[in-house]
């Protein structure tokens, strides 16, 4: 079955679907050459390219998507920009049983809640449906 060597002709890749321990079946090879003796195969990975949207927007999402996103998961992230914003003040993660980092935290969680432009978060829903169609 030399049709199914990869040379610079035939670019030709397989799917491999397992059989047994030994080996593996490449799909229909009726048109082929008969098969003569034994053969190598070689593994490969194709790449594959992933997008991301912005880690900011992605914070945001828990407030754009109310219908599916209940209230604790707001809270979560609320108290997740909160750690962030800590992070970024004392260069230090809060410590663990500490009033003081306690209550810098419980503060910033409520003044981040309470400076929430609302308005804004429902402009970047209007602008993601609208970018969501033109795709």
């Amino acid at each position: 079955m030399t049709e199914i060597n990869y040379i610079e002709k035939n670019k030709k890749i397989f799917e491999i679907t397992p059989k047994d321990a030994s080996s593996f079946y490449i799909g229909n090879t009726m048109n082929y050459s008969d098969y003569k003796s034994e053969g190598y195969n070689e593994e490969t990975s194709i790449p594959k390219t992933v997008d991301y949207e912005r880690f900011l927007y992605k914070i945001e999402e828990p407030f754009l998507n109310e219908i599916y996103v209940n209230p604790k998961k707001k809270f979560i992230f609320l108290v997740f920009k909160a750690l962030m914003e800590f992070k970024d003040k004392k260069e230090r993660l809060p410590f663990l049983n500490n009033n003081s980092d306690f209550e810098e935290i419980k503060n910033i969680t409520k003044n981040i809640y309470e400076n929430i432009k609302f308005e804004e978060i429902n402009n970047l829903k209007k602008m993601k449906l609208f970018l969501m169609k033109k795709l």
